[in-house]
């Protein structure tokens, strides 16, 4: 995994000093596994020619900075220092953040550990606040990402259910993966039936599951 983050981070124009989580460099194994998805997706926004560029605060790094990590759910504004990689293909601008939260239909705010936003969007909250608080209609990709050493727990499931519907995953252009090293049948029977895309045994030695959700992911870039 750290080979992956490593690689990815590096191959960015801005290439980080280090990568670190929150302000005191501390990263758990379950932020580590959410960094390393993060880095799979970039890597196939690479592959499919896209620019990324490391930012902070809406603003482009000039030179190599640290790459910050968020250490627990934060909102776009209010000056905090996190990196977050800018997408860009021709006039299709999005961004991509770890451990931030968003609108739900309800208008309550809901943790999502990765997530693809439209840069217009990103950019009026991040300037405006709360009042411009980014919905899941302006986020086309949310992943849910667990790495236990226990049982895969039904309510996990139910959780993640009840974030899609409340960030509208119901249509093609948006779409939820839940991400996990675990497995459960029942936890996958109820994802599959609302259309949350599942990968069990997530875990960088799996390559049949890396293969499969690189190419996932692919696919949902061509839909961008």
């Amino acid at each position: 995994m750290i080979t992956t983050i490593d690689d990815v981070l590096g191959s960015l124009p801005q290439k980080p000093r280090r990568w670190k989580g929150s302000s005191t460099g501390t990263l758990t194994p379950p932020k580590l596994y959410e960094i390393y998805v993060y880095s799979l997706i970039a890597r196939q926004f690479k592959i499919k020619k896209w620019q990324l560029n490391h930012y902070k605060n809406s603003k482009k790094l000039k030179g190599r900075g640290n790459f910050v990590f968020r250490g627990s759910p934060g909102f776009l504004w209010g000056g905090e220092n996190f990196s977050y990689i800018l997408l860009e293909n021709g006039d299709k601008r999005y961004e991509m953040h770890l451990s931030i939260q968003i609108n739900g239909k309800s208008l309550v705010d809901h943790e999502i550990d990765i997530a693809v936003f439209e840069h217009r969007a990103a950019y009026n909250a991040a300037k405006n606040g709360r009042v411009a608080q980014i919905t899941g209609e302006e986020t086309p990709l949310t992943i849910e990402c667990k790495k236990y050493n226990i049982k895969l727990d039904k309510k996990l499931a139910r959780e993640c259910l009840g974030v899609a519907i409340e960030t509208k995953r119901n249509a093609p252009e948006r779409i939820a993966m839940f991400i996990t090293n675990n497995n459960n049948k029942k936890v996958k029977q109820l994802l599959d039936r609302y259309d949350i895309k599942f990968f069990s045994e997530f875990d960088s030695s799996n390559r049949f599951v890396i293969n499969a959700f690189n190419m996932c992911i692919k696919e949902f870039i061509d839909t961008l």
